[in-house]
């Protein structure tokens, strides 16, 4: 007979997580140890986002609603976008309303009000589903693709510092962004407009201290290889771009000192380059598991909404973007702040492999749960003498429809191996049995608090919960953590 206490136990639990607010309190900041984001109550926040460069640019409001409607029924929390776009639209630089972002066409220093109060527009209906934009206030490009031409022949440093200015003085009380400089300048080009992105970087900081802004370099470069992060007052956490495997890069950006936060922020899009949906899962786990704040999906023709050819309308339930719901309900499922990536290969210690088929792997650092995400079948072979207490329960999580087994117990002691159960691609969840939470990819780990999904009657209204539910939420959550510290 189950007993009713623990059923109780697990059902305030699960009834914590569905009582929460709808979306994290922006702006966000780094958390104290450098890892990762925490909205302004002090929360982790994962960044979980989708790839839409064009939309302030290319869409109409109608376009722009049902694409932000299906990114908030999706759950992505974050999204990248260009403020003023320069070629991945239809009639650059117009917008969609064909509207120039500037009164004398490519001149920084006239921007054009009209524009700008659809990009507004565009933040705001953002907001309202409880999304954060990532933004490129100027995609600068290389050669012909951005403004790289424009910024370097027409607009001085002083012009540039002022349009800087100018944004930050525009959105420095909108809560739900952060800003990205650069954007595909190449190395042999960055020379030629490094102090200008300087000044707007620069100018926006002298009146915003709030606002965290990165840098997106080139293919193969992460902000700090550009920038240095301790001379660059402006540079606040790491943008990995790499179309290597994830993995190394991310294990690059990690070990940085000092620590800071990093977000895989471009890699390859799906539908390019022969990319599939199983790559996009590859790319997403290998950035987390190896100690990642955050992950962007991309997808053409989504990123340019359909400038480049393609529906981007039907893209957005291709595989791979729909795949990431379950790597949100995963995560969120686990104290993934909590991980420290296995890069000394003490847990996981047979199975990894190389490439994209490489097996990546973290444990809490409080030795309660270890997850392993292998690319293909394979035997993982695993150090249960890493882990806390003595027994612990063993879980298949399936990354292509979010199921998940009903779990293995095990004792935690010795070397032990785990063969998934088809030839695709799996996660292995691994957990003290003291845990009081759900198998995996079910519900949210009690300190995280949020709801991710947006169900309430109007745009950025919380949902109404009974308060007796939350009651018994807040009483679930002190007994774990009570539970917790009790070991």
């Amino acid at each position: 007979m189950r007993h009713p206490a623990k059923i109780l136990f697990t059902v305030a639990l699960l009834g914590w997580a569905s009582a929460v607010r709808a979306a994290p309190l922006y702006p966000l900041e780094v958390s104290s140890n450098g890892r990762y984001f925490v909205d302004r109550l002090g929360f982790p926040v994962l960044l979980h986002g989708d790839t839409a460069w064009s939309l302030i640019g290319e869409l109409t409001k109608a376009e722009a609603t049902q694409y932000l409607d299906d990114c908030a029924a999706r759950e992505f929390n974050s999204l990248i976008v260009t403020l003023v776009d320069g070629h991945y639209v239809s009639s650059p630089p117009r917008n969609a309303e064909g509207v120039e972002p500037f009164t004398t066409p490519g001149k920084f220093s006239t921007p054009n009000e009209a524009y700008f109060q659809h990009a507004d527009w565009v933040i705001q209906q953002a907001a309202m589903r409880g999304i954060q934009i990532l933004l490129a206030p100027v995609y600068l490009g290389c050669c012909n693709d951005g403004w790289f031409q424009q910024v370097r022949d027409n607009n001085t440093e002083q012009d540039m510092r002022a349009f800087g200015t100018w944004v930050g003085n525009r959105y420095k009380d909108t809560p739900n962004l952060m800003f990205s400089w650069g954007n595909d300048v190449f190395p042999q080009e960055l020379p030629q407009v490094r102090q200008k992105i300087r000044a707007m970087a620069e100018g926006l900081r002298s009146v915003d201290g709030v606002h965290l802004m990165t840098y997106h370099a080139s293919p193969g470069a992460s902000a700090y290889d550009v920038w240095s992060f301790t001379q660059e007052s402006w540079l606040d956490f790491n943008a990995t771009y790499t179309y290597d495997p994830v993995w190394q890069k991310s294990q690059a950006d990690y070990a940085f000192s000092p620590t800071t936060p990093f977000v895989l922020f471009e890699s390859k899009y799906e539908n390019e380059y022969g990319t599939t949906g199983k790559q996009q899962r590859v790319q997403a786990y290998q950035a987390l598991l190896s100690g990642a704040a955050g992950q962007f999906y991309g997808n053409s023709p989504i990123w340019h909404m359909g400038v480049e050819g393609g529906n981007w309308q039907a893209a957005l339930s291709d595989t791979g973007r729909a795949d990431m719901q379950h790597v949100r309900d995963l995560f969120d499922s686990r104290a993934w702040y909590r991980l420290v990536p296995d890069v000394a290969q003490t847990v996981l210690t047979g199975g990894r492999s190389s490439g994209d088929d490489r097996a990546a792997a973290a444990m809490t650092n409080d030795g309660r749960t270890l997850i392993v995400y292998a690319p293909s079948r394979r035997a993982l072979t695993i150090n249960l003498n890493a882990l806390s207490g003595s027994d612990a329960t063993a879980w298949w999580f399936n990354p292509r429809d979010g199921s998940v087994d009903a779990g293995t117990p095990i004792v935690s002691s010795g070397s032990q191996s785990f063969t998934p159960p088809t030839n695709d691609d799996w996660v292995l969840v691994i957990e003290d049995s003291t845990s009081t939470l759900p198998p995996p990819g079910i519900g949210i780990e009690p300190s995280l608090f949020y709801k991710r999904k947006c169900s309430a009657s109007a745009p950025g209204q919380s949902p109404s919960t009974p308060w007796w539910f939350v009651a018994l939420g807040a009483w679930a959550l002190f007994e774990h953590r009570r539970r917790l510290r009790a070991g």
